[in-house]
């Protein structure tokens, strides 16, 4: 329980060691995660910590709190984090610091991490980022003193700015210059000079110090920044820009001392790959990006945004996350520890609402003091689940046709029920090879009453509600209406099917002779399109590209699907397809708009369609 006018900061870290190279596919030497405990001490004058709270009144005692490093990653009650008072205007005194002290070991060895403090200002969740991090949080990394004699520099909590390194008295006053790497003598006049005070010329020192925290000295500086340069020194130098653009930021790199990949375009990062790095659009993608996107999904508390829900022992089970990009989705827990109940050693993050990626750390194994002994790779797959129910499955590559031949036999890649042909060869549609990204397509002529269509199904296998079947589909012709894709209408009332009941939409989804049918908003046109039809009672959905409608569609004796007929009616009589099927896929469950969304990336992939 906290009290009131308290305010927190948040406190993480990530550490790490280099050791020999392990049996790997290199030759350098290996990153692995640190051990240990940090000890994070209120710097108070009391030895017991305390504080008042004159608002309340109270006194406090602030306690010392000891966290682990797991995985390399500062750990609290299982969140890779920890929340510590911060000093406001409501406490007395109102500017202690917390101080870090380290128990660090790499591989069984003794670390020597110095003892140091640093601010701890309140957190803010909504902070405005700055070089993609929340300027709040206070990283242990990126806040600790680094003094090595000859080469290294302090490293001090604050934005990023530039230096003033040298002064020179002029003709007409005093001349300040700042670091300039780029220019021939890595430095450049600030402003113009300072006026020389009156008298004999010569300049006394405190004369020099005023001027240098005088209030026009100071605009003068700001004012020399131009408006790139004011717009830029803040951001992350591994982010290209249109300013800069990518040679820039490579360049910049390359001044770190870090190898660069070659190219770039604006909005990219350079990623960690399994090949060294390499440029990455900042999204879900594939390539370096996804390598991008798998070490973010290594913490997910970079990502989580808004409330937590934990369990009954403190272990972070959901969350939201926004990913880089502005792309949304869920963090969930998938196994709690059971030695550490407080601490998640399964989890999944989606990319999307619904999800079109998911990105899963594998169950993790731990030592008897907690600490993360195996974390597998992250896996990254299409999100959703469209592999779960599916009941028959067909497509139209390898039938070792030639282009434009009569197809007569579909056998089934899932479910055992051929797609068969009328005997007459009119009456049979054709194959279409390359159709789509190299992929076949069956051809059917509404002129010529061409179907594909399975035996009656044996009892067991006849699809009832809920169900849902998907199609990729074209038409070739826009005037045609009143045609069955998939499914089929019996002779006296509809079998769940996908068809067009009009000229003026691109499809529906009927089950039940004159009852509620979802009808797609688009108008006909003769593009490939990505189909879902969800028959679920008042909850039946259509999707169409990602586009959903929603409405009501019943079961009754005609609303089951004893067999699957593509391009008519269930008894190859009528309601005949102009237009061209990539394949089909029949589920004994629905879908859910995830698991469309998941299928449909799939599919859009495979078929390069919109």
């Amino acid at each position: 329980m906290t009290s009131p006018g308290l305010e927190y900061g948040r406190v993480e870290d990530w550490i790490g060691g280099l050791v020999m190279d392990g049996v790997d596919s290199d030759d350098l030497p290996d990153d692995v995660a640190l051990t240990g405990t940090v000890k994070l001490e209120p710097m108070l004058v009391e030895t017991a910590g305390g504080i008042r709270v004159p608002t309340m009144p109270k006194w406090l005692s602030v306690q010392p709190i000891t966290c682990q490093y797991i995985n390399g990653r500062l750990t609290h009650r299982g969140l890779p984090y920890v929340m510590l008072l911060a000093p406001n205007e409501a406490t007395n005194p109102t500017n202690w610091k917390w101080q870090a002290s380290f128990d660090l070991r790499l591989n069984g060895a003794q670390v020597v991490r110095k003892q140091f403090a640093f601010v701890l200002p309140i957190y803010d969740p909504d902070a405005e980022l700055v070089a993609g991090r929340n300027p709040t949080v206070v990283n242990l990394t990126t806040v600790q003193p680094v003094n090595v004699p000859g080469s290294g520099t302090g490293v001090v909590q604050g934005p990023a700015g530039f230096s003033i390194s040298g002064v020179e008295i002029v003709e007409d006053g005093i001349q300040f210059y700042r670091e300039a790497p780029g220019s021939p003598d890595g430095q450049v006049p600030v402003g113009v000079p300072v006026p020389l005070p009156a008298g004999s010329g010569e300049v006394a020192d405190d004369s020099i110090d005023a001027a240098k925290l005088a209030p026009e000295v100071r605009a003068k500086v700001d004012a020399a920044l131009d408006e790139d340069a004011a717009d830029t020194r803040y951001a992350p130098v591994s982010v290209a820009d249109v300013a800069s653009g990518a040679a820039a930021a490579a360049a910049t790199l390359a001044t770190q001392k870090l190898t660069t990949p070659s190219g770039g375009t604006a909005g990219q990062v350079i990623a960690k790959t399994a090949d060294g790095f390499a440029w990455a659009d900042q999204s879900g993608g594939g390539g370096a990006s996804d390598a991008l996107y798998k070490q973010l999904a290594r913490t997910p508390e970079s990502l989580i945004v808004g409330a937590i829900t934990f369990d009954a022992n403190g272990a972070a089970i959901s969350a939201a996350v926004v990913w880089p990009d502005g792309t949304p989705g869920t963090y969930t827990a998938d196994a709690v520890s059971a030695d550490f109940p407080s601490a998640v050693d399964a989890y999944k993050i989606t990319y999307g609402n619904p999800a079109t990626k998911v990105y899963t750390q594998p169950l993790m194994t731990r030592n008897a003091a907690g600490a993360v002994t195996s974390a597998p790779a992250i896996t990254v797959s299409a999100g959703g689940d469209y592999t779960t129910g599916l009941k028959f499955h067909w497509t139209f590559d390898d039938l070792g046709l030639a282009d434009g031949a009569a197809i007569t036999n579909v056998p089934a890649l899932v479910g055992g029920y051929a797609l068969t042909a009328h005997a007459t060869v009119s009456k049979q549609p054709t194959i279409h090879l390359n159709a789509a990204n190299g992929h076949a397509a069956a051809r059917f002529v509404r002129a010529n009453a061409q179907y594909l269509r399975t035996a009656l199904f044996a009892a067991q296998d006849i699809i009832g509600q809920p169900a849902t079947q998907y199609t990729v589909f074209k038409r070739t012709s826009t005037a045609a209406a009143g045609f069955v894709i998939t499914g089929g209408v019996s002779g006296v009332g509809q079998h769940m099917s996908i068809s067009a009941e009009s000229a003026t939409n691109l499809v529906n989804i009927s089950a039940q002779n004159g009852g509620s049918a979802v009808t797609s908003p688009a108008s006909p046109d003769i593009n490939w399109h990505a189909v879902g039809g969800v028959f679920d009672g008042a909850s039946s959905r259509l999707n169409v590209d990602g586009s959903i409608t929603t409405g009501t569609v019943t079961n009754d004796p005609n609303g089951v699907l004893p067999r699957v007929t593509l391009g008519s009616n269930a008894a190859a009589t009528a309601t005949y397809l102009d237009g061209e099927i990539l394949e089909v896929r029949v589920y004994n469950r629905a879908l859910t708009e995830q698991d469309l969304a998941a299928l449909r990336t799939s599919l859009q992939a495979r078929y390069a369609i919109a």
